[in-house]
């Protein structure tokens, strides 16, 4: 707070600027003069700041779209520590934010009956369904950050333009998860040893394809030191598959490689809509089959929740089904 000092029989009006002490001629020294001359630096103080609280406010209030990805591209994944995998999908999904908005400037300008405007483009870039609810889940992390971090502003409050809800998907029992005969397809392409070792140790284990570069056996246990949760986990292993995974990990394929040799090996099995994420799948229903127990389940998955895991196996409703695939042959 500005103040009066007198120096040598002159008033000076003591302030601070960028946390050093200045002192400002007042050039009297008449006591009630010197109060004016205070009075006046104090107004204009309370107007600068106001002017300065102002443009802060009214460059909040119109952040551009593009402001809003750069911000959320720079600080998101270094405050939480997501996969660089899970990072790229947000980047494809604030990209497309940006495309089915092209015409707006700024993210205020993005109202909530502009949400079907959205739908339209991701639909018009012929995603499949499961895709589009992949970029809405970008999207709602990028949107909810925004607003949680109070980025983008409007009428002086954390501002939102819409809730993101993910389409119905309407999927086939079969969509998540292999089939008894289709594992036998897929492994009757197969004659190379390690790339049959590394698709086994997956089917046996349900760990991510991005998991299994990054773990080391103890015993009859494979720890995973790379999760997506960031926390370390271990998974029993038959003793009669440690050499299938000590050939597996010698050294271990990465992820990319993994999965170019799944679809090679998938298209000549004739076997389409599949993924790797599938083995984690059957692994998952295989499980619960065998040991009745969720929670065990979700603890060998590495889940955040036992309703994660629900996902995985609540589409299966045939018990004879359930049982072919407790009986599988794991062995070539």
């Amino acid at each position: 707070m500005a103040t009066l000092r007198k120096s040598h029989g002159k008033y000076y009006i003591r302030t601070y600027a960028g946390g050093k002490e200045k002192w400002l001629p007042t050039g009297t020294s008449s006591m009630s003069e010197a109060e004016r001359h205070l009075k006046r630096f104090k107004k204009n103080e309370l107007d600068v700041k106001q002017r300065l609280k102002d443009e802060v406010k009214r460059t909040d209030e119109n952040r551009t779209i593009q402001e809003c990805i750069d911000y959320f591209l720079k600080h998101y994944k270094t405050e939480t520590g997501i996969t660089e995998s899970t990072f790229k999908s947000y980047r494809l999904a604030v990209n497309d934010f940006k495309n089915a908005f092209i015409s707006f400037r700024n993210i205020q300008d993005v109202k909530d009956f502009h949400y079907p405007r959205l739908l339209e483009y991701l639909k018009s870039c012929e995603y499949k369904d499961t895709t589009i609810n992949i970029r809405l889940r970008g999207i709602r992390v990028f949107l909810n950050y925004l607003y949680q971090r109070k980025y983008s502003v409007r009428d002086g409050v954390p501002y939102i333009p819409f809730s993101v809800k993910e389409i119905k998907v309407e999927k086939k029992i079969y969509d998540k998860y292999f089939t008894p005969e289709q594992l036998r397809k897929f492994y009757d392409q197969i004659s190379n040893p390690k790339h049959l070792a590394t698709f086994k140790i997956l089917e046996i284990t349900g760990m991510r394809v991005g998991e299994f570069p990054y773990t080391r056996r103890e015993g009859n246990q494979i720890i995973i030191q790379k999760s997506k949760n960031k926390k370390e986990r271990k998974i029993p292993i038959n003793p009669a598959y440690i050499p299938v995974y000590d050939l597996a990990m010698n050294p271990p394929y990465a992820r990319n490689t993994i999965i170019h040799l799944f679809i090679k090996y998938a298209d000549r099995a004739g076997i389409q809509g599949k993924s790797c994420h599938c083995f984690r799948h059957t692994y998952a229903h295989r499980m619960l089959e065998q040991t009745k127990n969720l929670m065990l389940v979700k603890e060998i998955l590495g889940h955040s929740s036992t309703r994660v895991t629900e996902i995985y196996v609540d589409r299966v409703t045939s018990d004879e089904y359930l049982n072919d695939m407790a009986n599988i042959d794991l062995s070539k």
